[in-house]
C-alpha cells in the first residue's frame, strides 16, 4: 500500500509546473511605504510639530522639491507647520503656513517642552506631565513625595 501511494505521489514531486498566484498587489502610496520602511530613530520627523524652533539659520524653499531657496529661518523666528508630506525624491518636508517648505529634519529643529506642575497644600502633587510632541505624553513621578501631616 505504501509503494502504491509513493507511485501516485511521485509525479507531483518530479513534474514542475507554474503556479498562478492569487495574491493581489496592494496599492501603497509613497507615504505609506515611508511609514512602513523608515525607523523612528532616523533623521526625519513623521508627524507635524506643534511648537517648532530651529537651532541656526535654516533654508526655506519655494516648492516641495527643495530646489529654489526663498529665504531663511533664524532661531528667533516663529513659524507654524501646516502639513507633513513626501516630495518626489521621497524626502519628508514640512509645509509652512506661508506656503513655503522646509526639510523635516531632526538635526536642525527642536521641540519646546512644557511641564505641568501642581503644587498642593503640602507640596507637589503626584507627578509632572511632559508633552514633547503632539502624540507623545510621558508622566514622571517626582523624587520627593508630598508629606501629609
Amino acid at each position: 500500500m505504501r509503494k502504491f501511494l509513493v507511485v501516485l505521489l511521485l509525479p507531483a514531486f518530479i513534474i514542475t509546473s507554474r503556479v498562478v498566484s492569487t495574491e493581489k498587489q496592494l496599492p501603497y502610496s509613497s507615504q505609506e511605504i515611508y511609514y512602513l520602511t523608515e525607523s523612528d530613530y532616523g533623521f526625519y520627523y513623521k508627524e507635524i510639530l506643534e511648537s517648532p524652533m530651529v537651532y541656526g539659520e535654516t533654508a526655506v524653499y519655494a516648492n516641495e522639491d527643495l530646489v529654489k531657496e526663498s529665504g531663511k529661518l533664524t532661531p528667533g523666528t516663529t513659524f507654524k507647520i501646516v502639513e507633513w508630506r513626501l516630495n518626489k525624491q521621497g524626502v519628508p518636508v514640512f509645509k509652512l503656513d506661508n506656503h513655503q517648505f522646509i526639510l523635516a529634519d531632526k538635526r536642525w529643529s527642536m521641540i519646546k517642552v512644557k511641564f505641568k506642575l501642581k503644587i498642593g497644600k503640602y507640596g507637589w502633587s503626584r507627578g509632572l506631565l511632559s508633552i514633547t510632541a503632539p502624540m507623545m505624553r510621558k508622566k514622571f513621578l517626582p523624587l520627593f513625595l508630598p508629606i501629609n501631616a
